[in-house]
């Protein structure tokens, strides 16, 4: 069994969301297999619009926090991306 990478976002913004995040769904296309997953996003909007985006690029259960200290409290990751807006 392959792993699965658990990632968290410091900062959801277009970068994130059109470049990384797509780029990464991508990869797992091409090599037949999920390979990232993102967990949790850590970020100073309210929950209810990062979660409109979220569910756009199929990340739509990842856990919301408003502090990356928070985040990393509370999750087990293999790695963290930081985009701003």
């Amino acid at each position: 069994m392959s792993k699965i990478f658990n990632i968290g976002i410091i900062g959801f913004g277009k970068r994130s969301k059109d470049g990384l995040c797509k780029s990464m769904r991508n990869y797992g296309t091409l090599v037949g297999r999920e390979v990232f997953r993102v967990v949790a996003i850590a970020d100073i909007r309210p929950e209810e619009e990062l979660r409109e985006g979220l569910e756009s690029i199929r990340f739509g259960d990842a856990h919301i926090y408003s502090t990356p200290e928070e985040m990393y409290e509370n999750e087990q990751l293999d790695g963290v991306i930081i985009g701003t807006s």
